[in-house]
């Protein structure tokens, strides 16, 4: 594939040099060329620097750069990486994944030929540090959004996404991809590809891992109840029930029984229909497992 148009790739850091060297080796391993990789590190105590500065000196598509991890923390790094970032594309790529080969190439593809799309994004593979069999970790069609993060971890943007939105926004860390991907559909196309792209390491220091499930619920729920009062296309009313129902789960998992009443009552007064559907499919489910 030829192409003169630049992938930038954003990739922070904090003491991850177990896996580091493998992540930037999958970039390196692109059968598309045009790209830079930026390595946000923020003030690593562990090798990290040390094989930043290998890779940088062996290829000049590497670069690197500081960012203090009190200032924003994951969403401020991809922030400073991409304020540095010069392409067209943009993605971004934990240090313990990696990039299948096609990646970028495939991604390029799709959206030079689709110019109304913003976003495309694709299935991934699980593969867990102790051994287990990889797995098929596969996403939704974008319209199951307001009710699950079902982008990441593969995709890419078109530069004008970012600077439309204005990058993360760091208040809601932990999710601060799934606020941003809710944002962007608000402008712009969004697409899966029916393709495996991208390789998810599952272990315990992942980052989400290391945080405890109340402090990451309770920013997707403020982060959901803001863009439910901002974003037009969450007035749908299927994608406003979609996402009162997710909040309503949340809620039920903490024993928040008051707000779960109120957002059982907000996802009745918004698709009472879809809601009998979705709960129909539920109980149908679990007949065929039982």
């Amino acid at each position: 594939m030829s192409s003169t148009e630049l992938v930038s790739i954003v990739l922070p850091t904090l003491n991850g040099a177990k896996y580091l060297a493998q992540a930037i080796q999958s970039v390196l391993n692109q059968t598309y060329s045009q790209w830079e990789l930026i390595i946000v590190d923020s003030y690593s105590t562990d090798d990290t620097p040390a094989i930043t500065a290998h890779f940088a000196a062996q290829d000049k598509r590497i670069r690197t750069m500081q960012h203090p991890k009190d200032q924003g923390r994951l969403p401020g790094a991809l922030n400073a990486g991409f304020a540095v970032a010069q392409g067209d594309y943009f993605t971004w790529l934990s240090d313990d994944n990696e990039l299948m080969p096609e990646s970028l190439a495939t991604f390029v593809r799709y959206l030079q030929t689709h110019p109304t799309i913003g976003l495309v994004y694709s299935h991934y593979q699980i593969v867990y540090e102790d051994g287990s069999l990889p797995k098929l970790g596969k996403r939704l069609p974008i319209r199951y959004l307001p009710g699950k993060n079902i982008i990441t971890p593969s995709f890419l943007y078109r530069r004008a996404v970012h600077e439309k939105l204005g990058g993360y926004r760091t208040q809601y860390f932990l999710a601060e991809d799934y606020d941003f991907w809710l944002r962007t559909a608000e402008y712009f196309g969004c697409h899966l590809l029916e393709e495996v792209l991208h390789v998810y390491r599952f272990h315990p220091d992942n980052l989400t891992a290391t945080f405890s499930r109340r402090v990451q619920d309770e920013n997707v729920d403020n982060l959901l109840r803001d863009n439910l009062a901002h974003l037009s296309w969450l007035q749908k009313p299927i994608h406003r029930a979609r996402a009162y129902y997710y909040l309503y789960q949340l809620a039920q998992r903490h024993q928040r029984t008051e707000d779960a009443e109120h957002y059982w009552r907000e996802v009745v007064k918004a698709a009472p229909f879809w809601l009998l559907r979705h709960r129909a499919r539920a109980w149908l489910t679990r007949e065929k497992l039982s």
